[in-house]
């Protein structure tokens, strides 16, 4: 029999989880953070790069914005996948990593 997992979190362990992670980013040297950071934007101009260069020519509406969402697709999970340090990611663990210290 397969064991369903169920992949929905608490909104407490969620909270850990996103205050654990903020600990390991601030635990990094700035020079990893800054290198982390202009990683990520390098893998989003190289999604919206594709982006454009695949939906430009002579194709019709519907597949260009397609391929125009395929070539996000591809940034983002590039940046997902090598662990780069997105601003918007940044936005959400400071102001989180300041609230958990104030809880305690």
């Amino acid at each position: 029999m397969v064991e369903e997992k169920n992949f929905i979190r608490s909104a407490p362990l969620m909270l850990h989880s996103m205050e654990v992670h903020s600990q390991h980013f601030f635990a990094m040297t700035f020079a990893r953070q800054l290198i982390l950071s202009l990683q990520a934007g390098i893998f989003i101009a190289v999604g919206a790069a594709l982006s454009v260069f695949t939906s430009v020519g002579d194709i019709a509406r519907g597949p260009a914005a397609l391929l125009q969402a395929f070539g996000f697709i591809v940034g983002f999970s590039m940046v997902i996948f090598s662990g780069a340090a997105l601003f918007t990611e940044i936005n959400v663990i400071i102001p989180m990593s300041l609230l958990s210290m104030r809880t305690r």
